[in-house]
């Protein structure tokens, strides 16, 4: 495993250098890979779905990339909880992959949710509220809601 656990490091380099298409190639075949030796379900065969979720999004397949992405939101909700960081992470991330795709009312609730979580569990200071905080306010801004945007914003 330490090889594609590597692999899956050069594939990471490449997406920071702006290589996206080598980058997400070379994370398909890790994802791939690890289910096929870890098993669907494994924790790290989940992250390397998440990782070529994220490339793909870069790569503006954002349809593909809201497909994996919910898939490793419900993943990590079965496996991890509702209540675990790396699951508030997924439901973010497919928020904000939804808001790119246009569907701001859906991707509006999910990032409520996903402040709601943040603020009981990591207080209203962390760094993740706060960033939750203005991803739900630029939503809301996008759908309008301006006078609700500002108040966030404060």
């Amino acid at each position: 495993m330490g090889t594609l656990h590597e692999l899956g490091r050069v594939g990471a380099f490449l997406t920071d250098i702006g290589r996206l298409a080598d980058g997400g190639e070379i994370k398909r075949f890790v994802f791939k890979q690890s289910g096929r030796i870890l098993g669907e379900e494994h924790p790290s065969t989940i992250s390397a779905m998440n990782n070529l979720a994220i490339t793909l999004g870069d790569l503006g397949q954002l349809d593909e990339a809201a497909k994996v992405k919910k898939e490793v939101l419900e993943k990590r909700q079965r496996i991890l909880g509702e209540e675990h960081p790396s699951t508030i992470s997924a439901m973010n991330n497919l928020a904000i992959t939804l808001g790119d795709l246009g569907q701001l009312d859906e991707a509006a609730k999910m990032k409520k949710e996903v402040l709601e979580k943040r603020q009981r569990i990591l207080g209203e200071e962390h760094p993740d509220t706060t960033s939750g905080m203005n991803n739900l306010a630029s939503t809301l801004g996008d759908l309008g809601q301006l006078d609700e945007a500002a108040k966030m914003k404060k």
